[in-house]
């Protein structure tokens, strides 16, 4: 189970709880933004 993407991140700083937190917000908002936008459309 090779995982490039925790690999980075883990790179970027080890206490990063909080980066980690809000970005998993954006991309889960940015989800729901898009979906609302197709269903919309």
């Amino acid at each position: 189970m090779k995982l490039p993407s925790t690999r980075k991140y883990r790179f970027k700083g080890g206490n990063t709880s909080r980066e980690s937190q809000s970005m998993w917000l954006m991309i889960i908002i940015g989800l729901a933004v898009m979906a609302f936008i197709i269903f919309v459309l």
